[in-house]
């Protein structure tokens, strides 16, 4: 874009806010701790730095007046270039003060190793800090100079009447993280066309196609068919894949594909050719009816175009899913629709007049009735009269409307929206009115390319590495909240798109508002992408790469000035040599994308880094690493085969996020100057220095998890106080182990260690590991946890008596394993004045040897919520409490009478109780709720030797199907059994040896219900005589049964004229059909492995067997 054309300008002033705040926090250190190599020259500066900084606020106040009031004008320009590039050249100033003053610190501190240090502090230094004193002079009377040019900028704008007119309180955004605008424009008859073609297609593959022009809903309408209950219920696999802007082959959709519907395909097969994503496509969509959604599918892929050869490669293993499958697609080309649909493609058009007075009312006025002026409701007609208005454009002007607390400022909005000025699109409209700190934010998103899914907890960390976030406010108010707090404004005013892909969440920028981006940011941020020719503008500090080489980046810009360096996809190759050095002032280096297998040292010498992402291909890090003392990201793939952390790691005295296993971290020693974590940590204590819990006493900012092992070798309590993690008021988990249970024996100092390492109550997960005492700790016997909600006590060997665990209120999980001095669970568990267990779901008790006995003797009935019970490996256990009514997943194993009992959801609407040798002592005793046993409708019963019928089985009511396997039963047991079933439709009897015959008289319940037998390896049935009594059986399945014959059939057999199916395999003695014929109503006839002469006849057309199977369509005889 020409300078002359320019009327967006990236703002300055949060910059120069920024350096006003470091120079106070500078000033502030300096104060609390005098450095050991301070110098009068050091004071010198920090004196002129404070004397500046009053400077700057007054310039930061003038630098927002210009940038409200005449950011458009062209010859500002190039004043306000310079004055970037002097608040650049200042960040670089205070980083080198603050870089000498944080070598001090370390360089006191006897566990830093001095290598580390190197040429820092010994020999060089001294010559280092002279060519440092000359650049820091150099730079202040430089950005002096520029000042004073600033001030002269804001004294000729005073000559248009601007020069006392203070920042409009009322031109910016009001809250926006209150704005609510509506998510979608409803086009219901579109949607409601495109969800029918999709359930009522019988084809094998479909495919649909939704065309327009960018921003007239496509992906949103796209999202309601996804979203819409009755295509969930449809199919049984739904993929969502945003087609990449660039650089797109059959290869980049097909892996798309897969990653979108299997989560961490893309790391598991880095290197995988087509020919492998064909049949890992085929594989995935194999016996499943899918949806694929291919989102913005536009001609912007021109550079390597897709041809209906490419496309049908990609499709052909999608035809091994079931029938019914469908693609929607998304597209403003009519030719690529043209091209890929099997039917009429959905044309959207605009939103006429009538659609957009409804929307004007809920976005903009938030859907309330207010008493509008005249002149108020002039402005909402012309609007609603604007003709062919797109809906993204429509929603974004009236977001910004509804943001607006003043009224009067309606009409300049609607005057400049309506007015016709081409420069002014609504999105455009909606920047005019971000903060400032909002607008740099959202610029740098051009970083990424068109549809690239952005992961929130990285974009933030990003800005917060550029500086467009610094701290602010109280303690409290972390740089992490605040950036979270400017994502959420930029969600809530529709900048970005939630996209849910597995278990991950990610966003989009959509397409109108990444244009702006680019538009905005064109002289700061540049992708470089495949094809790229020309030089890249040398105003850009911020490049992302997605191209073959990281070489072309010599050739293509200036090195020394970039601040950001993102590789977001690169084939694999090395680092360039020498690239690092001309990399001098970057603050953001991302190599995720990248497979280099090697970190060069020079890493080292990036001294302002703040934000450095390392692939998964790197196996060991450079030392040197550790010289980045400025660092405050150090992010690592998930599944990184790193050997180590450098040691001098723990240097770092300004990290906040290590994103890498806590393994790793454990092996690390000194991390206790590692005060300004944010995230995990786990320490191994060993008797030797450098690993003791007093580590730990000033990490109070961790806001994840901490894990702390070997507390064997804490042997004291006033040791295990130094950790003071009472005051780690962040943590969310805390895992406290020994390293080996003490057997019968039970030391005394580990239950004042455990006392000691009380948690603060804000934790919501615990779990403690080998502890050896007899008693629970003081701390887990009270309410104190009241926000605990996961408690793991595993292999607490010497534990005799459970905590009082039922009066922790929001306790969600509890799991308790091999706690072998346990015997009863009685009054002391549930211990509360209220309900016990109020929010408890589940509830797991492994391995109890000693437990005899567990009653639940409460004033009220405990576990009111709770969803899923496991008892397992508890053999002296005898009785327990009723299952509460609520549970919905039980599973009880190798208790004193119950060796294996599961109750469970069998599908969506089938619920399954499988007995294992215990059917009588289950339901004779009643152990679930009668609400329980009416929802049984698939009970299973296996090895069962003394199967009787008990009177719980008429409490059955729901019973569909029942399977029998390895029961002792004889005919007359088997009878009563039977006969004290309610109806059923599917019966199912396996291995049963006793049995001759089935015992079923006209009058069983389930005469006239049951539609499915199968009778399976029951060797001494020879009769079948009963069949005729189920009148409504449609398939019936013998196998494996050696003396059935054709005369074991009844003679009336024909009359059945519901049976379907046939089939009958590895019966020897069946030498021909059943003497009684066979159903007219027969579909599908199998015989398998019997008698030789049955595949005789079947082959004689002269037999009558041959006459009699022309009537049954499908036959199988072998």
């Amino acid at each position: 874009m020409a300078e002359e054309e320019v009327t967006l300008l990236l703002p300055v002033s949060p910059t120069y806010g920024g350096l006003v705040k470091r120079i106070e926090l500078l000033d502030s250190g300096e104060k609390r701790r005098k450095s050991l190599v301070a110098t009068a020259a050091r004071d010198k500066v920090i004196m002129e730095l404070q004397v500046m900084a009053r400077s700057l606020v007054m310039l930061q106040k003038n630098l927002v007046q210009i940038e409200q009031t005449a950011a458009g004008t062209a010859e500002l320009v190039s004043p306000m270039r310079k004055i970037r590039a002097a608040a650049y050249r200042l960040d670089d100033l205070l980083d080198e003060i603050e870089y000498y003053g944080l070598q001090a610190r370390l360089a006191v501190d006897s566990e830093v190793r001095l290598p580390i240090l190197g040429s820092f502090l010994l020999g060089a230094a001294n010559q280092r800090r002279k060519s440092s004193r000359a650049k820091q002079k150099q730079l202040l009377s430089e950005f002096v100079a520029v000042v004073a040019e600033s001030r002269d900028l804001v004294a000729s704008l005073g000559k248009h009447d601007n020069k006392d007119k203070a920042p409009d309180s009322d031109s910016g955004i009001d809250s926006p993280d209150l704005i609510t605008v509506p998510a979608h424009l409803e086009r219901k008859d579109a949607q409601e066309s495109i969800v029918r073609l999709l359930i009522s297609s019988n084809h094998q593959l479909s495919v649909i196609s939704v065309v327009r022009m960018c921003g007239v809903g496509k992906t949103t309408l796209a999202h309601l068919v996804y979203n819409d209950k009755r295509v969930e219920q449809h199919f049984d696999l739904r993929i969502w894949v945003s087609v990449p802007s660039s650089g797109i082959n059959k290869t980049v959709i097909a892996r798309e594909i897969l990653q979108s519907a299997w989560t961490g395909y893309g790391d598991q097969m880095p290197q995988a050719d087509f020919q492998m994503l064909q049949s890992d496509l085929s594989r995935l969509v194999a016996s499943h009816r899918f949806l694929l959604v291919l989102d913005d599918l536009s001609d912007a892929h021109k550079i390597h175009p897709l041809h209906k050869d490419d496309w049908l490669d990609i499709f052909t293993p999608l035809q091994s899913a079931q029938a019914g499958s469908s693609v929607l697609l998304t597209t403003p080309v009519m030719g690529v629709a043209q091209l890929l649909s099997t039917s009429q493609p959905c044309i959207l058009s605009p939103l006429g007049k009538e659609d957009w007075s409804p929307l004007l009312t809920e976005c903009a006025l938030s859907g309330k009735q207010i008493n509008c002026s005249q002149d108020i409701q002039q402005a909402g007609r012309e609007l609603s009269d604007k003709p062919n208005e797109l809906p993204s454009a429509a929603k974004v002007r009236d977001g910004v409307l509804q943001a607006t607390s003043s009224m009067h400022k309606w009409g300049s909005i609607v005057e400049r929206y309506i007015c016709g000025d081409a420069t002014l699109r609504p999105f455009q409209l909606v920047y005019d009115r971000l903060p400032a700190h909002l607008k740099k934010c959202f610029a740098y998103c051009a970083l990424f390319p068109k549809n690239w899914m952005i992961d929130r907890t990285k974009l933030i960390h990003l800005w917060i590495a550029e500086g467009f976030i610094g701290p602010q406010g109280g303690a409290d108010k972390r740089v992490e909240d605040l950036g979270s707090q400017c994502f959420d404004n930029l969600v809530s005013l529709r900048f970005f798109q939630r996209h849910e892909q597995g278990s991950k969440t990610f966003y989009l920028l959509h397409r109108p508002f990444h244009d702006l981006a680019e538009a905005v940011s064109a002289n700061y941020c540049f992708r470089v992408e495949s094809g790229l020719t020309g030089k890249i503008p040398p105003t850009v500090c911020h490049l992302s790469v997605t191209t073959d080489s990281l070489l072309d980046l010599n050739t293509h810009c200036t090195l020394e000035k970039l601040r950001t360096l993102i590789i977001l996809s690169s084939p694999p190759c090395s680092f360039p040599d020498g690239l690092l050095s001309k990399l001098m002032n970057l603050r953001v280096l991302d190599l995720s994308g990248s497979n280099i297998t090697e970190l060069p040292r020079s890493i080292g010498g990036l001294s302002h880094l703040r934000y450095l992402s390392l692939p998964r291909t790197l196996q060991r890090l450079p030392e040197s690493l550790s010289r980045l003392l400025h660092l405050q990201t150090l992010w690592f793939a998930d599944d990184c085969c790193l050997d180590k952390l450098p040691a001098g790691t723990t240097n770092l005295v300004k990290l906040r996020h290590l994103g890498i296993h806590t393994k790793y971290i454990a092996q690390l020693v000194g991390i206790r100057r590692l005060v300004n974590l944010q995230g995990s940590v786990e320490l191994h204590v060993q008797k030797g220095g450098g690993r003791t819990l007093e580590e730990l006493r000033n990490i109070n900012s961790l806001h994840g998890e901490l894990k702390i092992a070997g507390l064997d070798n804490v042997l004291t309590k006033e040791e295990a106080c130094k950790a003071e993690l009472s005051n780690k008021r962040f943590l969310k988990d805390v895992k406290l182990e020994w390293n080996s249970s003490s057997g019968v024996i039970a030391r005394s100092t580990d239950a004042e260690v455990l006392e000691s390492l009380k948690p603060h109550p804000n934790i919501r997960e615990l779990r403690i590991k080998r502890y050896s005492g007899s008693t629970s700790p003081g701390w887990l016997q009270s309410p104190l946890l009241e926000k605990l909600q996961s408690l793991h006590l595993v292999n607490c060997r010497n534990m005799s008596i459970l905590p009082p665990l039922g009066q922790l209120p929001s306790l969600e999980q509890l799991h308790m394993k091999e706690l072998c001095s346990v015997n009863q669970i009685g009054h002391e568990f549930y211990k509360s004045d209220h309900v016990p267990f109020p929010s408890l779901k589940i509830l797991e008790l492994v391995d109890f040897p000693m437990l005899l006995k567990w009653s639940a003797q409460v004033k009220c009935d405990p576990f009111p919520c709770l969803k899923v019970l496991r008892i397992i490996d508890c053999p002296k256990l005898e009785e327990i409490p009723p299952v509460p009514s609520t549970a919905t997943d039980v599973t009880i194993e190798r208790i004193f009478s119950i060796k294996h009992l599961r109750f469970a959801p069998f599908s969506s609407s089938l619920t399954m109780l499988t007995l294992e040798g215990c059917t009588e002592n289950v339901l004779s005793k009643r152990y679930f709720h009668p609400q329980h046993l009416e929802s049984i409708t698939v009970l299973k019963i296996n090895g069962d030797k003394q199967l009787l019928a008990t009177e719980g089985l008429g409490s059955l009511h729901s019973l569909q199907k029942l399977h029998i396997c390895e029961a002792d039963l004889t005919d007359h047991n088997f009878s009563l059994f039977l006969q004290a079933l309610p109806s059923v439709s599917s019966l199912e009897i396996i291995n049963l040896p006793n049995i001759t015959t089935l015992p079923v008289h006209a009058d069983l319940g389930f005469c006239s219900t049951l539609t499915e037998l199968h009778i399976l390896n029951c060797t001494l049935v020879s009769s079948l005589s009963s069949l005729t009594a189920f009148i409504s059986l449609k398939c019936l399945v013998i196998e494996r049964c050696p003396k059935i014959t054709a005369l074991s059939f009844p003679m009336n057999f024909g009359s059945l004229v519901s049976l379907k199916i046939l089939s009958i395999s590895y019966c020897p003695q069946l030498q021909s059909l059943p003497t009684g014929g066979l159903p007219s109503s027969l579909h599908a006839l199998s015989l398998i492995g019997c008698h030789p002469n049955l595949v005789e006849q079947s082959r004689d057309k002269r037999d009558d067997f041959f006459s009699v199977l022309a009537t049954v369509p499908k036959v199988l005889i072998y």
